[in-house]
């Protein structure tokens, strides 16, 4: 492209977006409105649907964003619109776009160390030779109980639709007791973890509540954890 003929296109454009933007209020303003000043929170990759064949999806609890919390380098912002993708272990964040349109960008994980989803904490940790990921965490004040969250893609036979699908979400428990922290997979691994003048108590209280820690969600892994804590408080 000749010089002149790229000068004329380049100016056209500069043209066509001034004077979208005048309609708007001044760049500054537009920025300001749509991102924040401050432009750690708008920095990752820019989502694409990547499982448009596959069924299911691969979020904790179901596919809409919620408002959370994100700390990021440190900082902590407020009222962001999250979504936790178990299978790639990313979180997603709706944010507003330039001119009224939602943009949604999938963070970069290496520079947030937790996230809060509703009711629910996550924080990035290495455990016990692990790779870092991220854990849901239960801190009851007595003793913190720490689930890893994961989705897989499994292959779909028979299906003109779908080539997979995701399965139900998977989690992985380990408990931090005096210092330890131990992996357990079910009520007796639990409560073996626990003073031996506890150990009954907490297995009584799991048969009386008809309590599992298999096939569960978030939600009653967290009311187990707030009725394991009050045992404690009853023998303090």
């Amino acid at each position: 492209m000749r010089l002149d003929t790229l000068k004329a296109v380049i100016g056209a454009n500069l043209f066509f977006l001034f004077a979208t933007l005048a309609g708007q209020g001044t760049f500054h303003d537009l920025v300001e409105n749509a991102y924040g000043l401050d432009q750690d929170l708008v920095n990752g990759i820019q989502y694409s649907n990547r499982y448009m064949r596959s069924e299911g999806n691969p979020y904790f609890q179901e596919d809409s964003f919620k408002n959370g919390s994100i700390s990021i380098n440190g900082k902590i912002y407020q009222n962001v619109q999250l979504k936790y993708d178990l299978f790639s272990q990313r979180v997603e964040i709706k944010h507003d776009k330039i001119l009224g349109r939602n943009y949604r960008y999938i963070t970069i994980s290496d520079r947030m160390e937790a996230f809060n989803l509703g009711a629910y904490e996550f924080r990035k940790l290495n455990i016990q030779g692990n790779p870092e990921r991220y854990y849901q965490v239960i801190n009851t004040g007595h003793f913190t109980c720490l689930v890893h969250w994961e989705k897989e893609l499994v292959p779909l036979d028979n299906s003109a639709i779908y080539i997979d699908h995701f399965t139900h979400p998977r989690h992985y428990y380990w408990l931090e007791l005096n210092g330890e922290i131990i992996a357990f997979n079910n009520r007796k691994t639990f409560a073996r973890l626990f003073p031996k003048n506890m150990q009954r108590e907490i297995l009584k209280l799991f048969r009386q509540k008809h309590i599992s820690f298999r096939n569960v969600g978030p939600y009653e892994i967290l009311r187990t954890m707030k009725m394991v804590e009050n045992l404690f408080n009853t023998e303090d």
